[in-house]
Formats: C-alpha cells, structure tokens, sequence
C-alpha cells in the first residue's frame, strides 16, 4: 500500500470529522434557539456546555490547519467551503460562552497562524 492511500484516508477522515460537527452544531442552534430545549449550546452527541465547546475548539484547530495546509491546492469552492465551516465554528465558540475555549481559541488561531507562516514562507 502506498503512502498516497494512507493520506487520502486521513483527509477523508478530516472531512467527515469537519461534516459531522457542523451537523451536530446546526442541530445544536436549532435546539438552543428554535426548540428552546436548551440553555446554552450543547452539541447532543458530546454533552455538557464547557465539553461542547471544548470539542468545536478542537474540530476548528484540525479544520483550520487543513485550511492553511491545503489553500493553495483546492479549488475556491473547497476554500469558500471550509472557511465557511471555520466561521460556523467561531461562531458557535463564542454563543456557547465557554471562557476557556474561547482564551484557547486565540492562542490556537495564532500558534496555528505563526507555524504556518514560518514554515510556508
């Protein structure tokens, strides 16, 4: 088995990873804003308040370095599309009100930022 296999695995297991957050974070805001089932944003599949964002926080890292990893490879559909995703992303960082995710998110957005720049150019 080539090495190819091995990374074409990988990126389709980011891609599902990407997917199957943004499904349950749609379903989160449709709970937490058009049901009123909730109180804060919860994704259904991780639980807790704190635990959710906690997990988007760590889908964003993985989706964010995938964006700047392959920016200059995908067409500007896959770009619009992915940075949509990170903006759903943010988004839903900063309406679950999880001080810790949120502290995280920026030194994650610019530890990924800095890495990237310093390697890529």
């Amino acid at each position: 088995v080539s090495q190819s296999r091995y990374l074409e695995l990988i990126e389709k297991i980011i891609w599902m990873t990407i997917a199957s957050t943004l499904i349950t974070l749609i379903f989160g805001f449709y709970q937490l804003w058009g049901t009123h089932e909730t109180h804060a944003l919860q994704l259904h599949s991780v639980g807790h308040v704190n635990h959710s964002a906690i997990y988007v926080l760590l889908v964003f890292g993985l989706a964010y370095s995938f964006f700047l990893s392959y920016f200059t490879q995908w067409q500007t559909f896959t770009k619009l599309l992915v940075f949509g995703s990170l903006l759903l992303f943010v988004f839903g960082l900063l309406v679950s009100s999880s001080r810790a995710a949120l502290g995280i998110f920026v030194v994650l957005f610019f530890l990924l930022s800095g890495i990237f720049s310093f390697f890529y150019y």
